[in-house]
């Protein structure tokens, strides 16, 4: 199906996420350093993004928008911060979807369809 880049910092969430969207036929790159995420989401030429906010070294709305000056590919922010603030943050610096953790399976996977 379609080839999703996550970065996300929890293993397990991480995992599940991974296990989740490959069940859905989707191939799933993972990302293995915070601080070139940007770098490594664009080398893989994904699909679709799932983009954590809160990371290690790294700051999400910054990993947004360095993503976005160089690509229209569909980002979903996935995020424990039910903040209004991250969310509109978010959207102005190029994501095209948020999503609270913890987020409903279906719900995500057809906010990822749509994004594709």
């Amino acid at each position: 199906m379609a080839r999703l880049f996550i970065v996300e910092d929890d293993a397990s969430l991480r995992e599940n996420l991974v296990r989740m969207l490959k069940l859905k036929g989707h191939e799933c790159l993972c990302c293995e350093s915070f601080a070139n995420a940007a770098g490594e989401a664009l080398a893989a030429c994904p699909d679709c993004i799932l983009l954590d906010l809160s990371l290690p070294g790294a700051y999400g709305h910054e990993i947004c928008r360095s993503i976005r000056q160089e690509s229209n590919v569909p980002i979903i922010v996935l995020t424990s911060s039910d903040s209004e603030f991250d969310e509109v943050m978010s959207m102005n610096v190029g994501a095209d979807d948020y999503v609270v953790k913890p987020y409903r399976p279906a719900a995500l996977l057809a906010r990822i369809d749509r994004a594709l």
